[in-house]
C-alpha cells in the first residue's frame, strides 16, 4: 500500500535556483514529451540560465512532500503574457505523487494567481497525455479549436486549453 503523502505549495525564490534545477530536470527527464524544452537544452546550464528563468517567470511554485522531509514533488509556474492573459507553464508532478492532489494543488494556485493578472488561463497540452487532460478538464480547462506549437517529441501540435477567469 502506498504511504501517506503530505504536501504543501509555496511560491520558489530566485535565490531557490538549485532547487528548482533538481526538480526540473527530473520533470524534463522523466516526461520528455511534455515540454518545449529538453534535458539536454539544460542539463549543463550555468546558475545564472536558472536564475534568469526563475525571474522572468513571474510566479513558480513548488509541490514539497512535507511527511518527507520536504523531499519536492512538483512544480508549475504562471507567466503574465502581452494579450492580457495568463498561462499555466511548467506543470509537472512526480509520478509517487501522481493521483493525491498535488496537481489538483499547483493548478488551484497558479489559477487563483491568474484572476488577479488576467481574465484567461491558458496551457499547452502534448496530445495524448490523456491524464493531464482529465486533471485540467476537472479544473474547469477546456480545449480551444487554436492549436499550438509542434511539440519537442514530434507528436504533433501541442493542444491548448482555456479556463475563463472573470
Amino acid at each position: 500500500m502506498p504511504r501517506e503523502v503530505t504536501f504543501r505549495i509555496r511560491e520558489i525564490s530566485t535565490d531557490e535556483w538549485e532547487l528548482w534545477r533538481d526538480v526540473r530536470l527530473q520533470a524534463l527527464a522523466e516526461s520528455p514529451s511534455a515540454f518545449e524544452s529538453t534535458y539536454e537544452q539544460w542539463e549543463s546550464a550555468p546558475e545564472s540560465r536558472w536564475r534568469a528563468r526563475l525571474n522572468s517567470v513571474e510566479f513558480n511554485l513548488i509541490a514539497e512532500d512535507v511527511s518527507d522531509g520536504a523531499a519536492p514533488l512538483g512544480i508549475a509556474s504562471g507567466v503574465r503574457k502581452a494579450d492580457g492573459t495568463a498561462e499555466l507553464v511548467s506543470m509537472w508532478v512526480a509520478p509517487r505523487a501522481r493521483g493525491r492532489g498535488a496537481a489538483d494543488a499547483l493548478i488551484e494556485r497558479v489559477t487563483d494567481w491568474g484572476r488577479k493578472v488576467a481574465a484567461e488561463l491558458w496551457l499547452a497540452l502534448t496530445p495524448g497525455n490523456d491524464r493531464a487532460m482529465a486533471v485540467y478538464q476537472r479544473h474547469g480547462f477546456e480545449l480551444s479549436e487554436r492549436m499550438g506549437a509542434e511539440t519537442a517529441g514530434g507528436l504533433g501540435r501541442e493542444l491548448l486549453m482555456v479556463k475563463p477567469l472573470a
